[in-house]
């Protein structure tokens, strides 16, 4: 009895102990079970918003094109084309939108001869699967080459695009900033008009301060946006997928030319590397947000992660490019000066060869 009355408290604890393992137990099975059914949920949910906000959207009207094999089986063929965009359907913000802009979709849509769609061979015909290629990064930009160098590219704009010009290699036929100024255009309205209050930011704040153009040897164009209201940058992808661009998130979202633009016969190189980052032409779009204590704003890829004053960033000020007015910062100087140095209205010299 003795023996048997001292091991008792003992024995109670390690009921209680293990009574306390069973219960951690349970209540982990029940946290993995809630989860997991929250996620499908959410996934549902979110497949459903996806779902519905396409069907609001008819698909944009195409160009009647004959395909050399099957689009279920472009992936064994060799050689097919994309169902490219009717210039002439391409819808834009007429009353929102500059004379420029109108004037250059109505010269676009008068082309006498309106091009093509391109032909894709080999591992280019990977650019024919619509669907499977709107998911990818790089991998869906249309292949383009272009030249660089100056005199022949200063104040280059996307109106050379609809020249006539002779014949010659892709890489010169026109001048990589006439490209970068088309997808600028085309990014900037769509985002003022959806409320994403777009500005002039780095390099293309940079040539538009120093000679009010695109600059010539640059690999991209650079955009600011806010979330703001109900702007959602799906509604930007759309809105610019129906004018032939592609967006997608690499680190930031960045857009380029895709297969299906109205003028990709006319940009495209057989010859360039499918896929290569960075080696086509497209515009960077850099999130610009207010916090709300401190009042200080944070612009995505700043020198140093630095933040800016209010004061510098607005009332958005204007900067004219290219013959058109476009919002900036309210200080672009100062910016320009933080990120590039006091030297920087002197441009580098490059030489580009094609």
């Amino acid at each position: 009895m003795g023996v048997s009355n001292a091991a008792r408290p003992g024995a109670w604890f390690l009921r209680l102990l293990l009574l306390l393992l069973v219960s951690l137990c349970v209540l982990a099975a029940a946290s993995i079970i809630f989860t997991t059914s929250t996620l499908s949920v959410k996934q549902m949910l979110r497949r459903n918003f996806r779902s519905s906000r396409s069907s609001r959207n008819p698909p944009p009207k195409r160009l009647n094109v004959s395909l050399s094999s099957s689009p279920e089986l472009v992936s064994l063929a060799t050689t097919c084309s994309p169902e490219t965009l009717d210039a002439g359907a391409i819808h834009f913000h007429a009353s929102q939108v500059s004379e420029a802009t109108r004037h250059f979709y109505t010269k676009l849509q008068a082309l006498n001869q309106p091009p093509a769609p391109p032909m894709f061979t080999d591992d280019h015909a990977f650019l024919c699967e619509e669907i499977l290629a709107k998911r990818e990064q790089w991998a869906y930009c249309l292949p383009i080459s272009a030249r660089r160098d100056e005199p022949f590219c200063v104040n280059a704009s996307r109106e050379q695009l609809l020249d006539s010009l002779p014949s010659l290699p892709h890489n010169q036929l026109y001048c990589y900033a006439s490209v970068l100024h088309l997808i600028l255009v085309d990014v900037y309205e769509e985002l003022r008009v959806l409320g994403g209050k777009p500005a002039l930011l780095y390099g293309t704040l940079l040539g538009a301060v120093r000679n009010k153009s695109v600059i010539p040897f640059t690999e991209d164009a650079d955009i600011g946006y806010q979330l703001t209201g109900k702007f959602l940058l799906d509604d930007l992808k759309d809105a610019l997928w129906r004018k032939g661009l592609h967006m997608f998130h690499y680190g930031i979202p960045r857009v380029c030319i895709s297969p299906i633009h109205p003028l990709a016969s006319r940009l495209y190189n057989p010859h360039k590397s499918l896929g290569t980052e960075y080696t086509v032409p497209y515009v960077d779009m850099y999130k610009m947000r207010k916090h709300m204590f401190t009042l200080k704003w944070d612009i995505e890829q700043t020198k140093n992660g630095r933040k800016l004053a209010d004061a510098q960033v607005q009332p958005y000020s204007k900067v004219e490019l290219l013959g058109e007015m476009y919002d900036t910062l309210a200080d672009p100087t100062g910016f320009l000066r933080i990120e590039y140095g006091e030297n920087h209205m002197v441009p580098e010299s490059y030489l580009w060869w094609w």
